[in-house]
């Protein structure tokens, strides 16, 4: 009884861990890709830039007829009379358009301001920027949990730096996304490098230094097979009986010989 109580607690925390390990990566992908669900402008804008494309273009008519008329007076192509008929028409009608397109343009800067968040000027754009920086986080984060499950202090070392880094670099962004003012003060910039420098050189060190050990291992692994073979091998397959003791003195001094350079 005891036992399959133990048995379902250790099911029970299985699937917890299961389901929170793939909401995580769900929400990590999710907010890496979110920006493509949004338009790049919201349908206000879109509307209020079509309205003044529309007038813009009518008002541009009306400047070119103006400047036809004109040539064509100067020219001599039309009348005095029909001129002035012309223009006392075509004036009005181009200071309206003019007035209505400046009306349009202010509404349309409107529009898009009143799309924008914390400082991004459409919601896209603010998710495109902080999407890769949470990833980062992320990563870092699972990185760390990692670090605090690993037995082997060499790769402790390098998943803490990794996870350090992705966490550092994230967050400043995240910060740079989420500050009220367009950037940042220089000095964070310079702090920033400075840490990260510091973290890429022991990274480099720790790898380094990892994969140095590990070929001292093999090395080790090499030269003891080899002393095995020359020590036990050798002695009971090659040597005979009386010459034993002389063949484990000479090798004995061999090795002492070794030791002392």
């Amino acid at each position: 009884m005891e036992k399959t109580k133990i048995e379902s607690s250790k099911k029970s925390k299985s699937i917890m861990v299961a389901i929170s390990v793939g909401a995580f990566v769900l929400l990590t992908f999710t907010i890496g890709f979110l920006q493509i669900f949004f338009p790049t402008d919201s349908q206000t804008v879109v509307e209020a830039r079509q309205i003044h494309k529309q007038v813009k273009k009518e008002r541009n008519t009306a400047e070119d007829a103006l400047k036809k008329l004109v040539f064509d007076y100067n020219q001599k192509t039309i009348t005095k009379e029909f001129f002035d008929k012309e223009i006392a028409s075509l004036i009005p009608q181009y200071k309206i358009l003019q007035k209505r397109t400046n009306e349009l343009y202010n509404n349309l800067i409107s529009e898009k301001n009143d799309q924008r968040i914390i400082g991004f000027k459409n919601t896209r754009t603010f998710f495109a920027n902080i999407g890769t920086p949470f990833v980062s986080v992320s990563l870092g984060i699972v990185l760390l949990f990692f670090f605090l499950k690993e037995k082997d202090l060499m790769y402790k070392k390098i998943m803490f730096s990794f996870s350090f880094v992705g966490i550092i670099i994230g967050s400043f962004y995240l910060s740079w996304a989420f500050s009220p003012e367009s950037d940042l003060p220089m000095y964070l910039y310079v702090i920033f490098f400075i840490i990260l420098s510091i973290v890429g050189y022991l990274i480099s060190y720790y790898i380094i230094k990892y994969f140095y050990y590990i070929t001292q291992t093999d090395l080790k692994l090499s030269i003891q097979s080899l002393l095995h073979f020359i020590v036990s091998d050798v002695k009971q397959r090659y040597i005979s009986e009386q010459d034993h003791s002389s063949y484990v003195k000479d090798y004995i001094n061999e090795i002492d010989k070794l030791s002392d350079k």
